[in-house]
């Protein structure tokens, strides 16, 4: 009789639920302790009749405990929407087994760990006999294959492979996320939990007649469903003084979802990777007792483990998603200690931060704020999440007898990283002359708003290749930056790299500021904004052997394929032959021409597509420069609203471009600076061609006047252009007929060379007169002293900026506001009329 009873005994303590924790030392008298963890392993088909319908219940309990002393589930209506869900609990493999592919992620759920209350309940949603999978069907865990479950862990911790949820661990019940099982009790003012006494947890399983756990404030347990569980329950040891450590995203929490990041292409930092600053965390001391010099913490790769931790692991970086080594991390806290902050390196390879305390102490429950940590993601994955531990080793020389104190690791996510098509600002510079030895391209961008602005530039190649990046840079509001290709990538890049792309977070206004060597040629070109379909180059010089003439085509649309065509004089569209992907560069030269240099070409796309700049020079002796945007389409009126004074010795060159295949009439309006109406005469342009000559030969009744205004209309769209220079010098430069007309303008660059001067032309369109004030502002966006001028109504007002600021090279840029719309261009030279050049204002 004997034999037979303890045989029954032993067969039924197989078949029990066998528990497993872990006893971690908590404060006998905290209010707030986090305990172990527990595993229930299953071995036998324990619930056969579970379903949604018909539940079974797990409830486990603390005995020594006034209760949880955090909520992590209530179901109950009116509950805090955070905690307002089941948790999902991971089922995995426990040993030689395979968890049902199948089995849904809502098996087994946390339903009910409320503060104040000392129980917790688990629910068993389906059957058991469903949580395996052998020889291809579902089955029930056995003794050969138990299944297990785990809860008390971080959500990080409890991802496993191999299970059913959709994490891969414990997670909430919408599949969002992993989520923390941890539990926190309260052992303030127990009696009879003391420095050494244990803490116990058990178990009762109870059939689907409970009542209360979703809804009720009280739980009326059902009937006994005759599953035992192991008596492995201890679950915490009390102590007189606990070392610990938190790791947290937020300052009132312990425990929070990571910090989100949304990523895009201006977050780029070089080739492969997108980064992007994680929100504050913090590192908090839990322990009872305050931390003394020595104490050191380790915040890491999820993935690295300290040396000192014993069961070192080979640690290589993720080239997927990681911490990145060009933080600046940063500590702050309401205590005095100081603290020393140095990277982990281990074998060459970066893992993280230390941070030393060397003077004062940080007290118990003290917190200390870590900004500054980068998040980076490789560009080819869509999203993923950092996960960072935290260890200490700690010190006090009173608890700790001198000794250090190893803690840890505290994982958490961190940040997650998604990449998504975040709106931005995009300028293209289409040229950088990077095919010409002896010129220089400087191009500076300017913050144009009110906000501080990320903005990241991608350099490359004639090809489309992205070649190079200029990642990130910061600006404050109205601050400038300039990016010299040679200086910040060396020589070679400086011949290779043809083009830019900018993204910005915020407005940003690019010139580009083209110069020979000898200083003698110069220009100025504005950054592109918008993809064309057309792109027209009004006026190719004649003469081949006195004038270089070079159109650079760039196809700036990243995303769509195009297919490029151009249009010379006379001749139909003809596909251009340099192949056009998206990204490359068409550079169209004297061997396009076929029939000798046309007076004007064409460029069309399929699709709005592309960017295109014309450049000539003068080939002997002291050079002329002008840089023409291939921005405007053809259009009925254009208006130029500065000429240079003939009696001066200057002279305005017009060209008009009649893009028709019919004969058109245009009405040339001559007016002074106030808009009085000087000369009108018509002029015939011939289907298909250029017509060019100085104003005066277009205009007869300009003799003896010089205009200041020009006004064009057309029956039908022509192109049209000015350029001005002066009588007997090598310079000129190019005036657009296209101005922006607004109540905030920009003049993007100022030069600092004090041989240089800076002539600002403003012209008022209205019926009313307009308060007009100009700002300047230094390269980090600091305003100087403004100045506020009148401007007559329908007049024209030209200054010298040099007077009316006699310290302009102090800055960088020109803010002009008024109280109507205005528009206006800057001319630019030097003293030593080597040099002109024009700078368009940007709104």
């Amino acid at each position: 009789m004997k034999r037979v009873s303890l045989f029954l005994i032993i067969g039924l303590s197989l078949l029990a639920v066998e528990v497993r924790t872990n006893i971690p030392l908590v404060y006998h008298e905290g209010s707030h302790e986090l305990i172990g963890s527990f595993t229930l392993v299953f071995s036998d088909n324990d619930f056969p009749n579970a379903t949604p319908q018909n539940p079974v219940y797990i409830r486990f309990r603390l005995l020594q405990a006034n209760g949880w002393s955090k909520s992590l589930v209530d179901l109950r209506p009116g509950a805090p929407a955070a905690i307002n869900q089941p948790i999902n609990i991971a089922l995995y493999p426990s040993g030689n087994s395979i968890t049902n592919p199948a089995l849904p992620a809502d098996a087994v759920q946390l339903v009910r760990v409320i503060q104040g209350e000392k129980e917790g309940w688990l629910r068993i949603n389906r059957s058991s006999a469903l949580w395996a999978f052998r020889n291809g069907i579902p089955t029930s865990p056995s003794v050969e294959g138990p299944i297990g479950l785990t809860v008390g862990i971080s959500g990080y911790a409890s991802v496993r492979p191999d299970t059913n949820t959709v994490t891969g661990g414990n997670e909430y019940a919408d599949g969002s996320s992993v989520a923390t099982t941890e539990l926190c009790a309260n052992y303030e003012n127990t009696l009879n939990f003391n420095p050494g006494d244990l803490e116990y947890i058990d178990f009762v399983s109870y059939l689907a007649d409970t009542t209360g756990v979703e809804t009720a404030f009280t739980v009326v347990p059902g009937t006994n469903s005759g599953v035992t569980f192991s008596n492995d329950n201890q679950i915490a040891r009390g102590e007189l003084y606990v070392a610990r450590l938190e790791y947290h995203l937020q300052p009132d929490s312990y425990d929070n979802p990571p910090h989100q990041l949304e990523l895009s292409r201006i977050d780029a930092v070089d080739l492969w990777n997108l980064c992007q600053d994680i929100p504050t965390v913090y590192l908090t001391n839990a322990s009872d007792f305050a931390w003394e010099p020595g104490t050191v913490i380790y915040l890491c790769m999820a993935d690295f483990t300290p040396a000192w931790i014993g069961s070192f692991a080979p640690y290589s970086a993720s080239d997927e998603v990681f911490l990145s080594q060009s933080s600046s991390p940063r500590i702050s806290s309401a205590f005095s200690a100081k603290w020393q902050i140095d990277p982990i390196i281990h074998k060459g390879v970066f893992a993280g931060y230390s941070f030393k305390l060397i003077q004062g102490s940080h007290p118990a429950h003290g917190a200390i704020a870590v900004d500054g940590l980068r998040s980076c993601l490789n560009n080819e994955i869509p999203e993923a999440t950092l996960n960072l531990a935290a260890y200490a080793s700690v010190l006090n020389n009173f608890v700790t007898d001198g000794e250090k104190v190893e803690l840890g690791p505290r994982i958490r996510a961190t940040a997650k990283m998604q990449q998504v098509n975040k709106p931005a600002y995009r300028t293209v510079i289409p040229y950088t002359a990077y095919d010409k030895k002896d010129w220089n391209c400087l191009t500076t961008f300017v913050n144009n708003s009110g906000k501080k602005a990320t903005l990241s530039a991608f350099l490359y190649n004639r090809y489309g290749i992205e070649l190079r990046l200029w990642s990130q840079k910061k600006l404050e509001p109205r601050a400038s930056i300039q990016l010299d290709i040679e200086q910040e990538f060396g020589a070679l890049a400086k011949t290779v790299l043809a083009w830019v792309e900018v993204l910005s977070d915020q407005p940003i206004a690019a010139i580009s500021r083209l110069e020979d060597d000898d200083k003698q040629m110069l220009d100025y070109f504005s950054g592109v904004q918008e993809f064309k379909s057309i792109l027209i180059a009004p006026h190719v010089p004649s003469r081949p052997e006195l004038w270089g003439a070079t159109g650079y085509i760039v196809s700036s649309n990243l995303i769509d394929e195009a297919e490029y065509f151009v249009k010379y004089p006379g001749s139909e569209d003809s596909r251009i032959r340099s192949i056009l992907v998206p990204g490359s560069t068409a550079v169209i030269r004297e061997q396009d021409f076929e029939a000798g240099r046309p007076g004007w070409f064409q460029v069309s796309t399929d699709k709005p597509a592309g960017s295109g700049l014309l450049i000539y020079n003068k080939l002997t002796g002291p050079g002329q420069l002008a840089s023409v945007p291939m921005e405007h389409g053809a259009d009925t009126q254009w208006t130029f609203d500065h000429l240079g004074n003939t009696f001066a010795g200057w002279w305005n060159g017009l060209v008009l471009v009649n893009p028709q295949m019919i004969s058109i009439s245009v009405t040339l309006s001559a007016y002074d600076a106030e808009h009085r109406l000087l000369n009108v005469q018509d002029v015939e342009v011939a289907p298909d061609s250029r017509t060019v000559d100085v104003v005066e030969n277009l205009m007869p009744g300009l003799a003896g006047i010089s205009p200041s205004r020009l006004e064009i209309e057309s029956e039908y769209p022509i192109v049209s252009m000015l350029l001005i220079g002066i009588d007997n010098l090598d310079i000129l430069t190019s005036i657009p007929g296209k101005q922006a007309t607004s109540t905030q303008l920009l003049m993007p660059y100022i030069s600092p060379d004090p041989n240089d001067w800076h002539g600002m032309a403003l012209v008022n369109p209205n019926d009313k007169s307009a308060l007009v004030k100009l700002t300047p502002y230094t390269a980090l966006g600091v305003a100087g002293p403004e100045t506020t001028l009148a401007m007559p109504a329908d007049g024209k007002t030209v200054w010298l900026l040099e007077e009316l600021f006699p310290s302009l090279r102090s800055y960088r840029s020109l803010r002009i506001e008024s109280t109507r719309p205005v528009r206006g261009i800057v001319l630019t030279g030097n003293n030593a009329r080597t040099q002109l050049a024009t700078i368009k204002l940007v709104p």
